[in-house]
C-alpha cells in the first residue's frame, strides 16, 4: 500500500485479506481480535490529533484553528496488551505551539 494510505485503512485492508485467507476460522477471528485492539488504539490516537490540531487530516488550517500540521508518521510504538505486542503509529506534528501529548500513549 501507499504511504498516504493512514493506518486505520491499513488495518482495515489488513482485516479483509484475513476473510479472504485460507487460514482456519479460529486463527482468522484470533488475528481479527488482535487487529480489532489496534485499530480501536490508532483510531483513539488519531482522533487525539484531530482535536489537537482542530481539523482532520487534509483539512487546510484556517485562522481559527492553532497553528500546527501533520507531517508524516512516527516510527511504530509497541505496546504490551493481553493479547500481545501491538504496534500504533503516532502521527508526526510539526509548527505547533506546544508539544502534543497523547493520553493514551504519553509524550514519547
Amino acid at each position: 500500500m501507499s504511504q498516504r494510505v493512514s493506518p486505520i485503512e491499513r488495518i482495515h485492508a489488513e482485516i479483509d485479506d484475513l476473510f479472504g485467507s485460507d487460514r482456519t476460522l479460529t486463527e482468522v477471528l484470533e488475528e481479527v481480535a488482535r487487529l480489532s485492539v489496534r485499530l480501536v488504539m490508532q483510531t483513539g490516537v488519531e482522533a487525539e490529533v484531530d482535536a489537537f490540531l482542530q481539523r482532520v487530516r487534509y483539512e487546510r488550517r484556517t485562522d481559527r484553528h492553532p497553528s500546527g500540521c501533520r507531517n508524516g508518521w512516527q516510527p511504530p510504538a509497541t505496546i504490551k496488551t493481553t493479547m500481545g505486542p501491538v504496534e500504533i503509529q503516532r502521527p508526526k506534528l510539526r509548527d505547533t505551539d506546544e508539544v502534543f501529548a497523547s493520553r493514551l500513549l504519553g509524550r514519547r
